[in-house]
């Protein structure tokens, strides 16, 4: 069992049900899930996490490259990098930068638009796939370029479009995912929901196109446009080089996306279901569910998905037509967090060293970890 992750969770467990209980009525829960999150991840020995060991030596000038991939990183990132390597080679202290640019904005849209923010927190770990943002820095660098753009928009400031495509560029020079992820938003912005039944049935019939009849391809769909070559998605191109990978782990992320996707859709408020959060994370399901036979879909939907930390929350505080039964949202909620708190401790449980995503077994900073097995492993 690797411990930090099991008393991580029962912390964020016991400050979301504390909040819960006062109905959300202080910011203190809100805040001390987030210094407990931000010292888990910050001060996390740098083998925790795949590619975390070769940011880290790169950063701090333990070796003069990234890794053996014979492309550079992304322009934007390699000046990030420089500015450790020649101001401040402090391995502690580039983790613990990281970790306050990736959350920002995290931070700021859970204060702005969640009532029950501890249990967003707490969400993060046990809804979403959190290994992203201990594995993905250049990605998650750039997704949080694209929020503060979409913070932006969100505020209705002057000249929010020129602001968010400016970013978009920026995130673009950080990591070429976001050639994919800003368009998307913007998509996402302009699309209209007219009821409830449009994003539950969308997500009911690409669960059974992507899912049962295995009928999408995406190297079928993109393979023309990925053929040329563009240094925009050149990178996005290798995620889907790989053959299809359509094994049950993957169906069984998909489904419980799906069926979350669901429970959410039905549960908020109408005037929430075309709140631009909840129109990209329903896009994040739909792209997911058509082409779960590609095996690294789930880092192009990140972004997407990520937004899942908000709108379940807002189930709790809907006045839709399940008001009346406050008694039955509880109940679907506690067996939703009871699930994936099972799934979370399994997972965390019985899991393989090997594993390329390198999450285990968890180590702090200040840890002795050169005979950690995924130190050994690098």
């Amino acid at each position: 069992m690797d411990f930090p992750y099991i008393f991580l969770l029962f912390l964020l467990l016991l400050l979301a049900y504390l909040e819960w209980r006062e109905k959300a009525t202080s910011q203190l829960y809100f805040k001390v899930a987030c210094c407990i999150v931000f010292f888990f991840v910050a001060f996390r020995a740098p083998i925790v996490g795949a590619d975390t060991w070769n940011y880290y030596r790169f950063a701090t000038g333990m070796r003069s490259f990234y890794n053996y991939d014979t492309r550079d990183p992304e322009p934007l990132y390699l000046l990030y990098n420089d500015f450790f390597r020649k101001f401040c080679p402090i391995g502690i202290v580039f983790m613990s930068v990281n970790t306050i640019i990736i959350f920002s904005p995290i931070y700021y849209i859970l204060n702005k638009c969640c009532k029950y923010k501890a249990f967003s927190v707490l969400s993060f770990f046990l809804l979403y796939n959190y290994t992203t943002y201990f594995t993905a820095l250049r990605q998650v660098l750039s997704l949080a370029i694209i929020l503060w753009g979409v913070i932006y928009v969100m505020e209705k400031k002057k000249y929010r479009w020129v602001v968010y495509l400016g970013l978009g560029v920026l995130a673009w020079l950080m990591h070429t995912t976001a050639a994919v992820v800003a368009p998307l938003f913007i998509f996402a912005y302009v699309l209209r929901l007219r009821n409830r039944i449009i994003p539950i049935a969308a997500i009911c019939i690409t669960a059974i196109l992507g899912i049962v009849l295995k009928t999408f391809n995406i190297l079928d769909t993109f393979n023309f446009l990925l053929s040329f070559n563009f240094e925009a998605t050149e990178r996005i191109s290798f995620y889907l080089q790989d053959s299809e990978l359509l094994d049950n782990i993957a169906i069984n992320v998909a489904l419980r996306n799906t069926i979350l996707g669901i429970i959410i859709f039905l549960c908020i408020d109408r005037n929430k279901m075309n709140h631009w959060f909840a129109k990209i994370y329903l896009l994040g399901i739909l792209i997911f569910n058509l082409f779960i036979s590609v095996p690294m879909m789930q880092r192009m939907v990140a972004g997407n998905m990520l937004f899942i930390i908000v709108v379940i929350s807002w189930i709790f505080e809907s006045q839709n037509y399940l008001y009346r039964h406050k008694q039955l949202i509880n109940i679907v909620m506690s067996l939703i967090i009871l699930y994936f708190t099972r799934s979370y401790i399994i997972v965390n449980t019985d899991y393989d060293i090997h594993d390329d995503a390198k999450m285990h077994p968890y180590y702090f900073y200040f840890e002795d970890y050169r005979n950690a097995p995924s130190f050994m492993l690098n």
